[in-house]
């Protein structure tokens, strides 16, 4: 059980006019005490707690807890066995302003079998005489504490229930007139004697209900304990028929369908080595296509340019045609002059025109074995790719596989060790494994469509370098012989 009182002690609360809460509880055993301050407070408040005359918490005689946002918690083992059955709270509050709040609880066990959880470690005995010695020490502490008493600010206390004690000791210690110090001291050391006959005889009677119920409990258990023996020796007995009747089955029928897995990605290896294959030789296809296609062009460009410089030819061939008919209208001239000048200026213009036709020739045989290194070079690299991505792949295959092969010596080695599981729990697992490899062949699968789709795709295209840059159209024949190009197959 557990006891809480909510302090709230008003503004201007000295410690000369205490403010008091009581706390009922009933017989038993303080085993837990703690005291919360919320925040605010600034240590302007404090709490002591007693049990009549004797202060119990804190256990230094007119102090106080104080504390801000602050739990002061701890445990702790006072009997309350005597009436009343209450604790009083004391508080004081030294702020001018404001209330201040703070929340007292305390953990009680009445019942003398939780009682039982507190005994120390030598039983019952050790229990009963822990029990007598702290209630003879608590009656010395308290007798200590009413002298002490009078000098804090809980003086009121002594000042308004010392009758009580008196008659207490009264009864305990019955003194004559004239009595000496001797026989003052036995008289002291009888009443002490006859404290602790009578707390020994509570102790031992509680003590002996506690034993009574700890072996009633410790019967209970172990029969118990025999009650789950047997059931469980007769749950390994079925589990391990249930086992050996299924464990065999089980296993061959995952051994099959991890072989059909294995069939079907075998078919699937093959598949995207085809498709692999396919998509290179496609690749291969369209870069020798293109090449071709623009060697074509060149080649049909080159063919106008022909065309070009023969009419070209034909119209030098007519303008000398001419030139003669005037050399021969022009007698008066000095006609050996202008037929070597002429013919100087022929030969000159036909040393251009040879030295421009090789030139343009040698700019197409270089850019024709240009393009076509090129091509064969970005081929070369698509193919390496593919290769490497083909490799990749048959790499995860292997670890695949491996996993696999491992799955199927753990599946084997759980199905001899946990021979306490039902066939149903064996399957569901199974079942749970296969669904997992069914997703990684899904995504496998998905993964394979994806690359297929991304190499045919892949396309080649032609780029020239052209005034500090790569131009994608092709430049006049022309400019030939002063660019530079690259084949792009998209990476």
């Amino acid at each position: 059980m557990i006891y809480v009182a909510n302090i709230t002690t008003p503004a201007n609360t000295p410690q000369t006019s205490l403010l008091q809460t009581r706390i009922k509880v009933t017989k038993g055993l303080v085993y837990k005490v703690e005291f919360y301050f919320p925040s605010g407070s600034a240590g302007k408040m404090g709490v002591a707690v007693f049990d009549g005359m004797y202060q119990v918490w804190p256990s230094s005689v007119g102090e106080f807890f104080v504390g801000s946002d602050v739990d002061i918690s701890f445990d702790d083992l006072y009997h309350k066995s005597a009436a009343p059955y209450e604790f009083q709270c004391y508080t004081y509050n030294t702020d001018d302003v404001f209330e201040h709040l703070v929340i007292v609880r305390l953990g009680l066990v009445s019942d003398e079998a939780y009682m039982a959880r507190f005994m120390p470690q030598g039983g019952a005995e050790a229990f009963k005489e822990l029990l007598e010695t702290l209630q003879v020490e608590r009656k010395a502490r308290a007798r200590l504490q009413k002298n002490l008493i009078k000098r804090t600010p809980f003086k009121f206390i002594a000042e308004t229930e010392p009758e009580i004690k008196e008659i207490i000791v009264e009864k305990i210690v019955e003194v004559p007139t004239g009595i000496t110090k001797a026989d003052l001291d036995k008289a002291v050391a009888e009443a002490v004697a006859k404290v602790r006959a009578e707390l020994k005889a509570q102790t031992d009677y509680i003590v002996s209900k506690l034993s009574d119920q700890l072996a009633a409990a410790n019967k209970a258990l172990a029969a118990e304990k025999e009650a789950k023996a047997k059931m469980i020796a007769e749950l390994e007995a079925k589990a391990k028929l249930l086992a050996e009747a299924s464990a065999s089955k089980i296993i061959s029928k995952f051994n099959a369908q991890l072989a059909e897995k294995d069939k079907l990605l075998a078919a699937e290896k093959d598949a995207k080595a085809k498709a692999v294959a396919e998509a290179e030789a496609k690749a291969r296809a369209e870069a020798e296509a293109k090449a071709a296609k623009i060697v074509s062009d060149f080649q049909l460009e080159l063919a106008a340019k022909d065309k070009a410089l023969a009419a070209e030819k034909e119209a030098k061939a007519r303008t000398i045609a001419e030139l003669e008919a005037k050399a021969k209208l022009l007698a008066e001239a000095s006609a050996s002059e202008i037929v070597s000048k002429f013919n100087a200026q022929l030969a000159e213009k036909d040393k251009l025109l040879a030295a421009e036709k090789e030139a343009k020739a040698k700019a197409v045989a270089e850019t024709e074995a240009r393009l076509k290194a090129e091509a064969e070079q970005k081929a070369a690299e698509v193919l390496k790719r593919m290769e490497a991505e083909l490799a990749a792949k048959d790499k995860v295959l292997a670890a695949e596989k491996e996993e696999k092969a491992r799955t199927i010596a753990e599946v084997e080695a759980k199905a001899k060790l946990l021979a306490e599981a039902t066939a149903s729990e064996i399957i569901s697992r199974f079942n749970a494994q296969l669904a997992e490899k069914d997703k990684l062949l899904a995504a496998e699968k998905e993964a394979t469509a994806k690359a297929k789709a991304e190499a045919e795709a892949k396309t080649v295209e032609l780029y020239l370098w052209k005034d500090g840059t790569w131009h994608k159209e092709r430049p006049s024949y022309r400019e030939l012989g002063h660019a530079s190009c690259i084949l792009s197959s998209g990476y």
